[in-house]
């Protein structure tokens, strides 16, 4: 079988906690472990609070973890922290 070059893009990654996360981890971890070649690129955040309040690596930070190319891009503050995030997704869902 050939190899199959996958991509993954996720705002959050482990260890944050969360289904989603542990899902996409789950099926970059087996699509690997297969032979194929994975990537996902994600944030930094490690908790909820890194949304609003932003992470403080400054460059997006490479890693290799169980044979998947991680690209983890910082999160830049959101302009009001939570207060503003919850207004702005408020605001989403009314329009």
């Amino acid at each position: 079988m050939d190899c199959v070059r996958t991509l993954f893009v996720t705002p959050a990654y482990p260890p944050f906690p969360g289904g989603g996360e542990r899902y996409v981890r789950s099926l970059a971890v087996e699509l690997a472990r297969r032979g194929h070649s994975v990537t996902a690129v994600t944030s930094t955040a490690h908790t909820e609070k890194a949304f609003w309040k932003g992470s403080p690596e400054p460059n997006p930070v490479l890693e290799n973890q169980d044979g998947i190319a991680l690209i983890r891009c910082p999160v830049r503050p959101f302009p009001g922290g939570r207060t503003g995030l919850m207004a702005w997704r408020k605001l989403m869902v009314l329009l």
